[in-house]
């Protein structure tokens, strides 16, 4: 995580009850699927960044990863400076293999600008040489691609570690039926359920 939006220890959030319920439907929209962006506005000091800390925290509570990049309002930030924290959240966090499958093959275009990709991987290839506007698109088209790749996977595994679980529970109140599923249903890139020999469910 490149830097964590924490909730001030012994202080208590009040108020903003409409912007917090707003910001709070955005992330029932998010995990249920629907993409959302939201924007928080107001004067310097008005408490944007609290708000923003209050919703990173319940996200985390409801298992959701949250990373966050910051904008540096002074000269001699990096180019593409919250992106770069964003992606050097992954890299140190994230497990070799699994990073590399959700970067694909744009991993070379974000290693150009985000050294601790190519550390990561050295093997990576050296980027097409390109125009600045041409290379800037290939960066943010392999972001993209990338973090849409993560997304589903973190989705696929969230699925299939609730599914173990269930099965666990159902091998315990039911050991017969408990052993026939485990046989039957597999959670690897697909989960499916399919039986060795046909089976008649009676309920």
């Amino acid at each position: 995580m490149a830097q964590t939006l924490d909730r001030e220890v012994g202080t208590v959030f009040v108020g903003r009850e409409r912007e917090f319920a707003a910001l709070r439907a955005g992330l029932d929209d998010t995990l249920a699927g629907h993409g959302r962006v939201l924007l928080l506005a107001g004067e310097p000091g008005i408490g944007k960044t609290r708000l923003a800390s209050e919703l990173a925290a319940e996200a985390r509570q409801r298992g959701t990863q949250v990373l966050t990049g910051y904008c540096y309002e002074g000269e001699g930030a990096p180019p593409f400076w919250p992106w770069v924290q964003i992606v050097r959240a992954c890299v140190t966090n994230c497990d070799h293999d699994l990073l590399r499958t959700e970067m694909g093959s744009g991993a070379a275009d974000i290693a150009q600008v985000i050294p601790e990709v190519r550390e990561r991987f050295p093997e990576l290839p050296p980027p097409p040489e390109l125009e600045s506007e041409q290379a800037r698109f290939r960066f943010f088209d392999s972001l993209t691609t990338f973090k849409g790749t993560a997304a589903r996977e973190r989705i696929r595994q969230a699925v299939a570690k609730n599914l173990r679980t269930s099965l666990t529970k159902i091998a315990k109140a039911h050991p017969t039926l408990g052993r026939h599923l485990r046989g039957a249903i597999k959670t690897g890139l697909f989960c499916s359920y399919t039986p060795e020999m046909p089976v008649r469910w009676e309920l």
